[in-house]
């Protein structure tokens, strides 16, 4: 009697090869050429599966390396495990749009499997995001912090679109079922000294235009999630989260929310984002100039804006900028924003340090009705001017 056992390392081990192909008519998507390998040529992958491929896809934003082993389900170095090429080289989940705007996405993974799992882009399209912050999401749950599309991977199932917008509960919008949008193939890396596995799959763009109003231009955010459950998505179902590609398993999704430049088909692709600058306040009506610090490098372009509008550049110098020469002078009410983009990242958002501008007190205070106790800073009545804004100043810190 002759007992079989199917585990990952069974999978035919030439890299490159697609040992588990998409059906037609996606099978020309994911494999353009239609040779049965994810490589550029036929003898498979040689020095670097990502420069080498057949499509070129480009990198997700990761704000970290993805290790093996720190899931939070799930058999280490497996089907669920996301990895990258190396260190530095942060590609667990890769990108492209082709040229009939079909979305593709390639995951890279430890091992391979044929049981039923699911793997999740999650995708913000607001560019609102989290419980707090300028740019907090008003939508945001416990179980969904603003994320308002989920793509969803669900092998031996098929591939699905899901709406997920404030709400845990997500709402299918269409389905591709069977294997037309998806295959499997051999990666060339091997970081559990055993060969690491791409799981690829795509929808057609046009359908998340039709349901969420989005086009290829619109500037995304993503994270990747796998889950040990089959055909599930993740929204509302963290409790069988796997993986999170990026960070360890503690789905403080902000993190690595906040470190993408968002990405479209006009964006710069895989680039972290720039630490938002500070604007030194307060900047009085009148003013001619703003400055500011930051922690980036020196060389780092700060823009600044004035009502959403740039009125200046500016790069930074041990750890300073500055705009002079403004003009026409500021007004009360002008707001004041910053943006910062470092080298080699991408552009910070400019709403984290705003600065309204401030009117210019036209009459002065009676220091006799004021006192300054243990309780804190007291006025007499009618000490105060109706409207105004009190600066207090102790030891020169506002």
């Amino acid at each position: 009697m002759l007992f079989f056992v199917v585990a990952s390392n069974s999978f035919a081990q030439t890299p490159g090869l697609i040992f588990d192909p998409a059906t037609n008519p996606g099978d020309s998507v994911l494999d353009p050429n239609l040779d049965g390998y994810v490589s550029d040529t036929d003898t498979g992958f040689v020095t670097n599966d990502e420069i080498e491929s057949e499509i070129p896809y480009t990198s997700l934003v990761f704000p970290a390396d993805e290790i093996n082993n720190d899931l939070c389900l799930g058999p280490p170095c497996g089907f669920t495990d996301f990895v990258q090429q190396a260190v530095g080289l942060e590609d667990a989940c890769q990108q492209y749009l082709d040229a009939d705007d079909n979305w593709l996405f390639r995951m890279r993974f430890s091992g391979a499997a044929n049981n039923s799992k699911s793997y999740s882009i999650l995708i913000d399209t607001d560019q609102k995001f989290g419980l707090s912050g300028p740019n907090a999401d008003t939508n945001y749950l416990t179980g969904n912090p603003g994320f308002e599309i989920e793509l969803l991977l669900a092998t031996n199932f098929g591939v699905y679109i899901y709406d997920v917008d404030g709400t845990t509960t997500p709402v299918l919008k269409k389905s591709y079922p069977g294997q037309t949008n998806y295959q499997r193939s051999v990666a060339l890396t091997t970081n559990c000294d055993d060969p690491d596995y791409f799981y690829d799959f795509f929808v057609p763009f046009s359908d998340l235009t039709t349901y969420f109003s989005i086009t290829p231009s619109t500037p995304v955010r993503i994270v990747i999630l796998s889950n040990m459950a089959a055909h599930t998505p993740s929204i509302g179902k963290f409790n069988t989260v796997s993986d999170v590609g990026g960070t360890t398993c503690s789905f403080n999704f902000d993190i690595i929310i906040d470190d993408y430049t968002p990405t479209c088909d006009t964006c710069p692709p895989g680039l972290d984002r720039t630490t938002c600058p500070y604007i030194t306040s307060p900047i009085m009506e009148g003013a001619t100039s703003v400055s500011g610090t930051s922690t980036e490098p020196n060389g780092t372009v700060i823009k600044i804006f004035k009502n959403g509008v740039v009125i200046g550049r500016d790069t930074i110098t041990g750890g300073v900028w500055s705009l002079t020469g403004i003009s026409p002078a500021l007004i009360a009410g002008n707001i004041i924003e910053a943006s910062a983009t470092a080298p080699g990242k991408g552009e910070s958002i400019r709403n984290c340090n705003a600065v309204t501008v401030a009117d210019v007190c036209t009459a002065s205070l009676d220091g006799s009705k004021f006192t300054v106790n243990a309780k804190g800073v007291c006025g007499s009545a009618g000490a105060g001017i109706p409207g105004a804004t009190f600066l207090f100043m102790i030891t020169r810190i506002i």
